[in-house]
């Protein structure tokens, strides 16, 4: 079976966090094809800059259908995280 590979590694939580507000998610010069976040507490994110989106405590994902992520973050400080992402740089 032959196929392409996107990824060229992972990035994720190595144990829950907490966040600080404002606090970039995505390492510095990363893109993010897939990403899974999940929140123990409603939370506003915003995604490549964009306005403030609130998410209810839960799970949020994306696919290499939809955008990709070079900058992820938590608005408010104190929220407990966890995330999941594939690279391809």
């Amino acid at each position: 079976m032959s196929g392409y590979r996107v990824g060229a590694g992972y990035i994720g939580s190595p144990n829950p966090q907490t966040s600080v507000a404002n606090e970039e998610i995505i390492p510095s010069g990363k893109t993010v094809y897939k990403f899974v976040f999940h929140c123990e507490s409603q939370c506003h994110i915003s995604i490549n800059g964009g306005t403030p989106i609130f998410i209810n405590s839960g799970s949020f994902g994306m696919g290499i259908e939809d955008l990709w992520l070079t900058s992820f973050k938590i608005i408010e400080s104190g929220v407990v995280f966890t995330y999941f992402g594939g690279v391809i740089s």
